[in-house]
């Protein structure tokens, strides 16, 4: 019953190089199955631990390889040389450009910003906002659908259980 769990624990003790559980180890004296599997990924690890020796090219092919690589002409990239001041100019250009400027500097004699008179803007009355009533509508607002949404639920499960009701004569549960 329980050897899928004895398997993942056999998995994971092997996958980490670690010793198994004495539980583990119990069941796999008494379990055949689980035996044959924890030697099969023994096995396994032996085999994949062991290097594999890598396979030899044919020489037909290692000379038709070295032949088209020395037959090809190698490519010349042109090359472009640009000092290195170059891209230094060019930010320093873009800057001056993006920067932005002032129209003039103000003059000593000019008045300070806040001692210009400002018009004086009108007021406006707003009107009064109830919150308690604006979120119980926002609360009814949101609510409203999933309480419908119970209510056809609960309509639905009675209807269902009326049917059982019917199909089995026992009654399981009564909601008056």
């Amino acid at each position: 019953m329980f050897c899928l769990i004895h398997r993942w624990k056999i998995d994971r003790a092997l996958d980490d190089n670690q010793e198994l559980p004495r539980s583990t180890k119990t069941h796999i004296a008494n379990c055949p199955n689980c035996r044959d599997h924890y030697q099969q990924q023994a096995r396994l690890i032996e085999q994949l631990e062991q290097p594999s020796p890598a396979p030899e090219a044919p020489p037909f092919l290692r000379a038709r390889i070295i032949n088209a690589l020395q037959s090809t002409e190698p490519r010349t990239e042109p090359t472009l040389s640009v000092p290195v001041w170059v891209p230094i100019a060019a930010c320093a250009v873009i800057a001056f450009f993006l920067y932005p400027r002032t129209a003039s500097l103000p003059s000593p004699l000019d008045p300070p910003i806040a001692a210009v008179k400002q018009p004086a803007l009108p007021s406006v009355n707003l009107p009064e906002v109830n919150v308690t009533k604006a979120l119980e509508v926002a609360h009814n607002t949101l609510a409203d659908p999933y309480d419908q949404e119970m209510k056809n639920l609960q309509k639905d499960l009675q209807a269902a259980g009326a049917y059982l009701g019917r199909l089995v004569p026992v009654r399981v549960a009564i909601n008056d």
